[in-house]
C-alpha cells in the first residue's frame, strides 16, 4: 500500500486528473420520445366527476417525453467546457450520478435539461469539496461522491393556436382555467371550461426552460345528453303579448348553442316557420332568454318557396308552436330536442263603428263653415278607447 501511495504522490497533477476522470461512470441517453397520448373531456374520463361549468369542455392533455439530463463536472474551475471538465448524459429516470473523485479537490457541477428543440439548457448548478477517509479515519486519495437533483415541476399554459400571447381563456367564462402546474413523473394536465372545438397550443415549462410545445390541439366538446325545458310562455298559455315576446328555457350541459324554432303549425312545416340560434354563452348557468326582436331570425328553407320573412312582431289572436334544440359545437343530437309547446297571442282590438259620426251641435252645416265648438259621437266595441 505504501508503495502505491508513493507512486501516486510522484505522479504529476495532469496524470492524476486523467486517472480520476477515467473513474467517472458514463451513462447513455435513450432517444427522446414525444407523443400526445390524449386530449379529451374529463366527463368521459371519470364518471360522476364534473369540473367547472358543465357547458364547456375540460380537456385533459397528456404527453410522453423523457426528462433527459446532462451532467458536467469540472475540477477546480467553474468554467465549463475546459480540459478538466467531463460531461455525461442521463435518461429521465436517473437524477443522480456517483463516481470516484480526488480527496481535497473542489468540484463544480452543472445539470442541463434537454429542451423542446433538443438543445441543452442549464437546469441546476453547485459545487463541493471532496473529503476522503477510510473506516479507520485515515485520508484516502479517492472516494465516491454522489450528485443528485430534483425532477422538474411543469408549468403549463394553453393559448390560442398560433398566438403565444393570447390565453385560451381570454374573453371567456370566469371559471375558465388555462394554466396548470404538474410534477414529474405525471405528464398530463387538466384544463377547465375552455371554449369548445378551438385549436390550442400547450406550452410546458420548468423554470425558464421551455420543455415542450404541443401544437394545435382541439379542445373537444361536451356531449349533449339532455333536453331543455320550455318555461316561457308556458304550455297552452293564452293572451301572450305580441310586444317583443319573450322565450325562456332551461340550460343543459354540453350545449354550445340553442336552436329556437317558432311556427304557426304544430309540425313546423308550413310557411310560417322561423328559427334562430342562441349562443350558450348568452345564457346563465341555469336559464336562457331570448325575445322576438333580439337577434335575427332565419326563414324556413332559406328564401325558396312561399316562406314569408319573419314579421316585426307576432300576429294577434294566433296560436304559435315553439321548441328549442340544444346543440353541441359539432351536432344537434336527438336527446337535446325539447318537447314542443304552444301559446296563443292576445286578441286584436275591435274597431268601433263610425257610420253614425255626426256634428251634434249643428245637424246641417254648409261645407267650409264650422262653429266654435262641435261634438262628435260614435258607438261600437271598445268605443271608449278612441279619441278624435
Amino acid at each position: 500500500m505504501r508503495r502505491l501511495l508513493s507512486l501516486w504522490n510522484n505522479l504529476s497533477l495532469q496524470t492524476k486528473l486523467g486517472l480520476a476522470f477515467t473513474l467517472l461512470l458514463l451513462f447513455s441517453v435513450p432517444a427522446t420520445v414525444l407523443s400526445v397520448n390524449m386530449i379529451k373531456d374529463n366527463r368521459a374520463r371519470a364518471a360522476g366527476l364534473v369540473l367547472g361549468d358543465t357547458r364547456y369542455p375540460d380537456p385533459l392533455v397528456s404527453w410522453n417525453r423523457a426528462t433527459n439530463f446532462r451532467v458536467e463536472v469540472c475540477l477546480n474551475t467553474s468554467q465549463r467546457g475546459g480540459a478538466y471538465c467531463n460531461a455525461n448524459n442521463f435518461p429521465g429516470s436517473n437524477n443522480q450520478i456517483s463516481y470516484n473523485s480526488l480527496n481535497g479537490y473542489t468540484y463544480y457541477w452543472f445539470v442541463d435539461l434537454q429542451d423542446y428543440n433538443g438543445a441543452w439548457q442549464q437546469y441546476l448548478t453547485g459545487s463541493y469539496t471532496n473529503n476522503c477517509f477510510n473506516a479507520g479515519g485515515t485520508p484516502q486519495q479517492t472516494c465516491g461522491h454522489t450528485i443528485g437533483w430534483p425532477q422538474p415541476t411543469f408549468d403549463t399554459q394553453a393559448v390560442y393556436a398560433g398566438s403565444a400571447l393570447r390565453n385560451a381563456c381570454d374573453g371567456f367564462v370566469a371559471s375558465c382555467v388555462s394554466s396548470v402546474k404538474d410534477f414529474y413523473p405525471n405528464q398530463q394536465v387538466q384544463y377547465i371550461d375552455l371554449p369548445a372545438n378551438i385549436g390550442i397550443d400547450v406550452y410546458i415549462k420548468t423554470g425558464n426552460i421551455l420543455f415542450l410545445v404541443l401544437k394545435n390541439l382541439n379542445t373537444g366538446s361536451v356531449a349533449v345528453t339532455s333536453k331543455p325545458t320550455l318555461t316561457i310562455p308556458t304550455f297552452g298559455q293564452q293572451n301572450v303579448s305580441t310586444t317583443n315576446t319573450n322565450f325562456a328555457w332551461t340550460a343543459v350541459p354540453g350545449a354550445s348553442y340553442y336552436a329556437l324554432w317558432v311556427s304557426t303549425s304544430n309540425d313546423f312545416s308550413n310557411a310560417g316557420f322561423w328559427y334562430k340560434n342562441v349562443q350558450a354563452n348568452a345564457c346563465t348557468a341555469t336559464d336562457c332568454l331570448s325575445s322576438w326582436t333580439n337577434g335575427a331570425w332565419s326563414i324556413h328553407n332559406g328564401n325558396v318557396g312561399p316562406y314569408p320573412p319573419p314579421p316585426a312582431s307576432l300576429a294577434k289572436s294566433t296560436t304559435y308552436y315553439w321548441l328549442v334544440w340544444a346543440c353541441s359545437s359539432t351536432s344537434c343530437p336527438l336527446p337535446g330536442l325539447a318537447t314542443p309547446s304552444n301559446f296563443t297571442t292576445e286578441a286584436a282590438v275591435a274597431q268601433p263603428s263610425v257610420g253614425g259620426l255626426q256634428d251634434s251641435d249643428s245637424p246641417s252645416i254648409p261645407p267650409g263653415v264650422w262653429g266654435t265648438t262641435h261634438k262628435f259621437d260614435w258607438s261600437g266595441a271598445n268605443a271608449s278607447s278612441f279619441v278624435v
